[in-house]
Formats: structure tokens, sequence, C-alpha cells
């Protein structure tokens, strides 16, 4: 005994022990025994003592260093058939330093070694615990506590991994459980409470295992969560820590376990919290010899799912979605790879690198990423015409959680060797997505940028695209999107095209080869042709160079047009497309549209709607152009007209061109008029100024007398033009300019003296004179002229004739051919000789005036007086 208490004293062992000393040994081990034997062999269970309960809670409670309390309801100890000695802990319950229940553990069973317990020590072996029920909660510092409501105060501070890790290992290095080899709990209800994500998951039915090796512990938790009615969640985590060293590994196996719950596991996954989906895959990370957190690592699937950061927000569904993960949580930085959605509607293939931002307390409140995509196809229903894939792009975005605002600071999609870029946002708000886009393309065809639309985007613009825009070649494509709740998306796109082929109009001609540009904004339309031409039913190309239609209103439908149509071409050419549907100005006219030869530069002005069927009713117009270098003989029948440049102006009611130009020769200035009612068909109208003068005379075939007529004047002429009938015509002049005679009568009328003559009848051959009155220099005749079919004089006949008052009567010229003169027959009247101005000369004296007549008849008698 006192060699016990010197070795104690001094470290050094007793030279010897006292017989009684191994008697006494010898004796309890026997005892020991033997208490193992009969409770093995008689299946007893023997109740401790309160006072060894209650040494063991002191222990215990010592052991814990006063981070919280123990209290054992009872202990039992019982040996099974194998002789091994167990402990049966009952009502265990763990209280915190504040005295808050922190876990309830009905049944704890304990494996003890039986090599320790003879050699006076007990030492657990394995422990067994079933109907655990432990509370957790993480606190919104990101602090987790052991709570025992949810109300209850936070008791610790945010743990460090490391600093946790060697807890747990000074934890199981602790003498009372040095030695336990495995721990079991089953039937295990924990509950978790989230206080930074307001939720709380309870999770009954679990189970947790802890084993131990010679390097290692290791520690396995499974969990099952049922919520809402769905397929359970499912969670196995497993903890590997090294003994001695703060190397450790943690890992989970999740199967259906919502996005939600897991984007408030870790900062890595707060992105999650966005999504509503099932999620199934593995996660895994840990501490390595010398302390440093690795990067977290996950291999995850999603389920069908939806895209929505609030309840209030319209979901954009998902049919699936797998992607790795891998977390840097020293520098933020999140690398996904071998993103994969897959479904029947999307495949999209990308890899992308993000770090996280605005991180307080562990939780971040955005990131900003850079997304590389190396495949997509789509062909969600409804969604485009035909499935549509693009080979490659990258996006870089910026993500912000609360509120959920998603920005494409870039995003650049190759088609081919086409490039689409956009940039914008969207922001999740209460009733519905806001949304701002814009886009670009370097160059793309119709057909394909109507296959990236969607058929839902603004669909009435886009039908309308697609019915008139076709086979081209479009760049330079500018687009804009803005969607805001409860009102409608406003759209725009502007785009430069080039050989394309554009309807305007669906009744006339395809613009081919056309270039130019178009705009639309707030659904109104805008195209501009800054080349093409049409090819006209007869006439040949039409250039339709600066042609604009402009549709104000795109949503109404039919939509209603404002065109303007620029055309360069030949006058048939321009006449034949003039007379296309809705027009058709020759065809009301009774007109061919080869009515003349030139060019013509005309333009146009249209208000109509775009229907399917347009009636001419349907349509207003406003045509006004000219036309150059022009010649007809069909204008007016067997006459040449020509002109460098007239006028041409045409609305519903008629059509009318103008300006000067020669008729057979002769200088005119005309306007014709064609009106388009049904009166009108076949019929128009000339009018304007014609020369008069000899060759004018010639030109219209009308043979006077040599010396007749001299000099040149104007007159004002109208012609009526009737199909299948000589024009009639009228004219009138005042005669200035023109020098009239009748030498066998002995009349002049001088140039400068103005007159006055108004002829009527008809051009044909030859002319047709029915009507003809003339007045100056003293004669005043009215009368008739009849002409060979020549065109020479036949007769003049002058129902009334008078002459500076000497002469009043009825008198024929009657034409005795080609340099012969008139014959003067004279039917009745008077003559006053006296009055006669034969004799009387420039001078003012007496002169002899001879008035030659070859031929003189009078009819009916005549009366002369004044002779002498």
């Amino acid at each position: 005994m006192g060699g016990d208490i010197e070795a104690r004293e001094t470290g050094k062992r007793p030279a010897h022990r006292h017989p009684v000393f191994w008697v006494v040994l010898l004796v309890a081990v026997l005892s020991i025994v033997a208490g193992i034997l009969v409770l093995g062999l008689t299946d007893r269970v023997l109740p401790a003592p309160r006072w060894i309960v209650s040494q063991i809670e002191t222990r215990a409670n010592a052991a814990l260093a006063a981070q919280g309390t123990v209290v054992v309801g009872g202990m039992e100890l019982f040996v099974d058939d194998r002789f091994v000695p167990h402990v049966r802990l009952t009502d265990v319950e763990i209280h915190s330093p504040a005295g808050l229940r922190l876990a309830r553990l009905p049944d704890v069973r304990s494996t003890l070694d039986g090599a320790a317990i003879l050699h006076g020590r007990v030492q657990p072996r394995s422990l067994s615990i079933s109907g655990a029920d432990i509370a957790l909660q993480r606190n919104a510092d990101n602090s987790f506590d052991f709570v025992l409501s949810e109300d209850a105060a936070p008791t610790a501070g945010a743990v460090d991994p490391v600093a946790a890790i060697e807890a747990f290992d000074r934890v199981f290095a602790l003498p009372v459980l040095s030695g336990i080899e495995t721990i079991e709990i089953s039937d295990l209800d924990l509950r978790f409470s989230d206080r930074r994500a307001k939720k709380r998951w309870d999770a009954k039915g679990s189970w947790l295992r802890m084993f131990r090796t010679e390097k290692s512990v290791v520690i396995n938790l499974a969990v099952s969560v049922s919520e809402g009615g769905r397929a359970p969640a499912r969670a196995t985590l497993t903890l590997t820590s090294q003994k001695g060293s703060p190397a450790a590994t943690l890992s989970a196996e999740v199967r259906d376990v919502g996005s939600r719950d897991l984007a408030a596991q870790s900062p890595a996954l707060a992105w999650l919290g966005a999504l509503d989906a099932p999620i199934s895959g593995s996660i895994w990370t840990s501490v390595d010899r010398s302390g440093a957190i690795l990067p977290l690592q996950a291999s995850l699937k999603l389920g069908k799912g939806a895209l929505q950061p609030t309840p209030d927000t319209r979901p954009v569904n998902f049919d699936g979605v797998s992607l790795g993960l891998s977390y840097d949580p020293e520098t933020y930085r999140l690398e996904f790879k071998d993103i994969v959605v897959d479904s029947p509607a999307l495949r999209v293939r990308a890899e992308a690198k993000a770090w996280l931002k605005d991180v307080n307390d562990g939780v971040p409140n955005s990131l900003v990423g850079q997304i590389a995509i190396s495949d997509l196809k789509a062909d969600p229903e409804g969604l485009f015409e035909n499935a549509v894939a693009l080979t490659q792009g990258a996006i870089d975005v910026k993500l912000t959680l609360s509120p959920f605002r998603l920005q494409l600071g870039q995003l650049t999609l190759m088609d081919g060797a086409r490039r689409i870029s956009a940039k914008g946002e969207f922001h999740a708000e209460k009733d519905g997505w806001a949304t701002a886009l814009d886009f670009d393309v370097d160059a793309i065809e119709s057909a394909r940028l109507l296959a990236l639309w969607p058929v839902a985007m603004v669909p009435k613009t886009r039908a309308w695209m697609r019915e008139n825009v076709a086979t081209s070649e479009i760049f330079n494509v500018v687009a804009g999107l803005r969607v805001t709740p409860s009102q409608e998306p406003r759209f725009s796109l502007s785009y430069e095209y080039r050989a394309t082929e554009v309807t305007v109009i669906r009744t006339l001609p395809p613009v081919r080869d056309g270039a130019g540009y178009a705009t639309i904004a707030d659904n109104s339309y805008t195209l501009v042709v800054d080349k093409g031409h049409v090819i006209a039913p007869d006439g040949g190309r039409i250039d339709v160079q600066g042609t604009v239609l402009h549709i104000p209103d795109l949503r109404i439908v039919p939509a209603p047009a404002e065109v303007t149509l620029r055309t360069k071409s030949s006058i048939t050419a321009a006449l034949s497309l003039l007379d296309q549907p809705p027009f058709g100005f020759l065809s009301k006219a009774g007109q061919p549209v080869d009515l003349a030869d030139g060019t013509a530069e005309i333009e146009t002005h249209l208000t109509l709607t775009l229907a399917r069927r347009i009636k001419p009713g349907d349509v207003s117009y406003e045509v006004a152009g000219t036309l150059n270098d022009v010649r007809s003989d069909r204008i007016v029948k067997g006459r040449q007209i020509t002109a460098g440049k007239l006028s041409v102006t045409a609305d519903r009611a008629g059509m009318e061109i103008s300006g000067p130009g020669t008729f057979d020769g002769i200088p005119v200035d005309v306007v014709w008029r064609q009106g388009f009612g049904p009166e009108a068909k076949g019929k128009s109208d000339l009018t304007g100024t014609v020369e008069l003068s000899p060759r004018a005379l010639k030109a219209f075939a009308v043979t006077l007398p040599e010396g007749a007529v001299a000099g040149s004047g104007t007159g004002a002429i109208e012609l009526k033009l009737v199909k299948g009938q000589d024009t009639a015509f009228s004219l009138t002049s005042d005669l200035v300019g023109l020098t009239l005679a009748v030498p066998e009568i002995g009349w002049t009328k001088p140039a400068a003296e103005a007159g006055r003559l108004s002829v009527a009848g008809a051009l044909g051959q030859p002319a047709r004179i029915d009507q003809i009155a003339l007045s100056g220099g003293g004669l005043a005749v009215q009368g008739k002229v009849v002409l060979k079919p020549d065109g020479t004089l036949d007769a003049v006949t002058l129902e009334q004739a008078s002459l500076k008052d000497w002469f009043n009567g009825q008198v024929v010229l009657r034409g005795r051919g080609a340099g012969q003169t008139v014959a003067v027959e004279v039917a009745s009247g008077q003559a006053d000789m006296r009055k006669a101005e034969f004799g009387k000369g420039r001078g003012g004296g007496e002169t002899t005036m001879t008035v030659a007549l070859d031929s003189l008849r009078i009819s009916r008698g005549i009366a002369l007086t004044g002779f002498r």
C-alpha cells in the first residue's frame, strides 16, 4: 500500500506487492467474471442503483466542460448470450448551457469492453440509440445551435469548419468515448429550423451510424422529409474525419430534395432558390491536412420544374437539367461543367464560371458569370414553328436573387456563320415578368429570322413578315422587346435587306432583287426600297427605287397600309402596272397599255387595306409623275403626238396627261383627260393650244390657196376622243400673228390685227369642218368647209358673209385644184360699191383697183348700188 503511494508520488513502480494485494485482485476478477457468467447464463437485467446513475451524470457533465448538461433517467446492466456486457441508459436528455433541452434519447445502449472491465475500467465499445429526438437550428447569422423550440434564443456563434472538425476529434478522444467503435441511432426524429431561410424541416424515421477505424471516424446520417404531398425527399450525409488531423470529407447523396431546400444549405447553391424543382445527386467537400477548405463539388440532376422566384411570378417551365459544380469558398468562385438541359422541348449543352457577390453572413445575394454554350436545340411546343438549332454561344450574366433580376451583359449565339447578339434583363415582379431585351444580328435570311422568332411574340407582326417578306438576306438586324406585366408587349425591329423578294401589295408583282431597310416600332411597320424592280405584265422591267410601305398598326387585321410607289420604266410598263388591280386605269378607260412610247417616272400614293381580296373601292390613290420622250399615234388615231416631257396625274376620278409637245409636228400644249367612270369608257378629251400656220393646215390635211394664210398664231383646241370614231375637234383663235387674205375679193387681215376664228369638225381622212366662223379685217363670215378626199378644198359655203359694210350676202368659194384661184359664187346679197375701197390707195389718192375674178357666178341676183 505504501509502495502504491510512493509510486504515485515518485512515478516509480514499487519493488514488490504484498501477497494480500494479489489475493484481493484475484477475488475481484473472479467476482466480475462470475457476475458476467451469471448474467449471461440467467439472461437477467441488473438495474443500477441511483448513486451509480448520478455518478455517471457527474462524470458526463464534467466531460462536457460546461458546454451542456446530461440527465440520465436510469441505467441497466445485462450480458448477452455471448457473454458480452451491455449497459442501457433510459430517458437521457441533453440540455444547453441555458437549460434548454437539445435532445431526448429514450433508449441508449452501450456494449462494454470486457477486457477493460477486468482492468477495473468501464469502457464503452459501441452505442446504440433508438427513438432519439434532436432539434437543430441555424441562426440568422449562419451560426448553428441545438434548440428546444423555434423561438429559442441562439447560444453559440458561427463555427469555423476546421474548428468544428477539431472539436469533433477532441470529443471522440475523450476517455469515455475513446474506445467506442460504433454509434448507431435508429428511429431518429430530426427537426431543423433555419431562421435565415425562415423554414423548418421535420425528418422522421431517420438513422445515424458512426464507426471508427484505426485512422478515421466515419459518420453516416440518412434523413427523409415528406412535404406537400410530394415524393419524400431523402438525403444521406457522410462525414469522414482523419484522426489527429483537421483533414475531413463531408459528402451528401440527395434524392428528390426541393431546390429551395437545397439552396438554403450552402452559398454555392443559393442560386437554386429561384427554382422550383426536385433535385437528386451528390455533393461533397473536404478539408486537407493543413486545414485548408477544398472546393465543394456537386453533381446534380434537376427534375421537371420551373423558374419561379416568387409564388406570384408566372413560372417558366423546364423538363430537366443536369450539371457538375465546383465551388471555392476562398474566392467565392463557382465553376459549372457539363450543364445539360435535355427535354423534348429544349436541349442545351454548356459550361459556366461565376463569382458570388454581395455576400452577407455567408449568404450571397448576387453572382456574376460567363456561360459558354456548345450546343442548343429548341423545339418547345408552340414556341417556334420548327425546331431551332444553334452551334455555340456565350453569355455574360449577373443574377440578383432578392429581388430576382437576371441581367444579360452580352449574349452571343452563333447560327452557323451568323452571329446573334443580345443584352437585356428580366425582373420578377408581382404580376409577372418584366423584360427588356435588345438583339442584333449581323446577317440572316428572312426565313431563318422567322424560325428564331417565337410564334407568340408580337404574333401579328411576325405573321405579316412571313406572308410578305420572302427569299431575302437580312443584315444589320436590330430588335428590342419590352414586356411589362399587365401591359401589351412593345417590340421594335429594324433591318437592312438585299437579294429580297418583297410583296408590297398582293395584287401587284413582287419586288425582285430588292434592297433597302425596314423598321417596326410601336406596332408600326415601314419598309423602304433602295433598290429593286418588278416585271410588269407588259413593257418589261420597272425600277421601284424609293418605294415606301407604311403600316400604321400591325395589330389591326386586315392591316391598313399607306404605299408610296415610285417607278421608273417605259410608259407601257408603267401603264401596265397601273392597269393591275386595284387600279385598272387603262381597262376602265377602254385604252391599251401601249398607248405611247417613252419613259415614265411616276409616284403613286395609295391608301388601302391589306386584305386577301382587294376591291377597287377599297383603295384610294393619287398618281403624279412625268413622261419623257413621248411618242404616240394611238391617243389620236393616225396622228403622231410627241413630247419631250409631260406631266401625268391620276386619282379615282380619272387620269390626266399634260404638257407641251407636237401634234403631227405642230407645236401644241395640251391636257389629255381620261375619266374612270363607266360612262367614260372608250372616251377621253384633249384640250390645249395649237400653232396656227400654213404648216399646221398642211399637217391637218387642209389645203388652201397659196397666200391665203401666212404667219403664225395660236389657237385653243379641244378634241373629243371616242374609240372607233373620228376625233371631233373644236378650234378657236384670236388670229394674232396670222395674215389672212382672199385676193379674189380684195380682203386681207394683217398679222398684228386681232380677229376671231372658231372651227368645229372631225379629224378624219380627210378632216371634216362642220362649222367655221371668221371675223377680222372688216370681214365676217360663217359657214362650213368641205374638203376633197385628198385634203384639197372642195367648197367653202358661207351662209353669212359681210365685207366692210359694202357687201352682205351668201357666198360659196369653190376650189378648182392646186394652183388655181377659187371660184366665187354669190348666192344672194347686196353690194354698195360706193363704200367699196377698191379705188383707195395707201396714200389717200384715187387709184384704180381691179378685182380679178376668173369666175363669178351670181345665182339668184345681186343688187349693186353706187355706180356712176
